[in-house]
Order: structure tokens, then sequence, then C-alpha cells
């Protein structure tokens, strides 16, 4: 579930904030930096393209793969796609 009451989001958001400490940062630096590299080795060369979806993209990926510990990239696929419906975040 995306949305929750105002109580269990803020359960939540305090469990997902631990993630966030600066020690636990630099411990997903390389992990970061990996996700990172992979996706702007895709951007293609010489040509224009909208950096706000790839960023946006980067994001997610970067909070799926290293906080959330998601690996799979069928899963990784099928959560992308279920948040794009349910947000109407169809960039992602």
């Amino acid at each position: 579930m995306v949305m929750k009451d105002a109580p269990d989001h803020t359960r939540l958001r305090r469990t997902v904030n631990r993630a966030f400490t600066p020690r636990n940062i630099r411990h997903l630096e390389p992990r970061i930096a990996e996700i990172a590299n992979a996706e702007v080795e895709s951007w293609p060369l010489e040509q224009p393209f909208a950096l706000l979806p790839r960023m946006r993209a980067l994001t997610l990926q970067v909070i799926l793969r290293s906080i959330f510990g998601v690996s799979d990239p069928e899963v990784l696929s099928l959560i992308v796609e279920a948040l794009g419906r349910s947000a109407g975040l169809t960039e992602l």
C-alpha cells in the first residue's frame, strides 16, 4: 500500500529514515555509485534526451536496490510499473 494513515505512516517513515543516517549512507555509497554509473552509461551520446525522467528512474532504482534490497530485475520492473500506475507517474 502506497498511502498509509498518519500513525502507520509515521512508524514506517521512522523505519525508512534509519537507512539515511550518515553511517548507513556511507555504507551504501559503492552500491549507489554502481547504479548511477550503469544509468549514465545507458544515456545516448551526442543527442538530446529528457533528463528529468532518467533522474527519477535513477532515484527510484537507488531506493529500491540500495535501501530496500530489491535485486531481481523482474521484481524491480513490477514495482516500478505498479508505482507508475498507482501514482499516475507514467514517466517512471
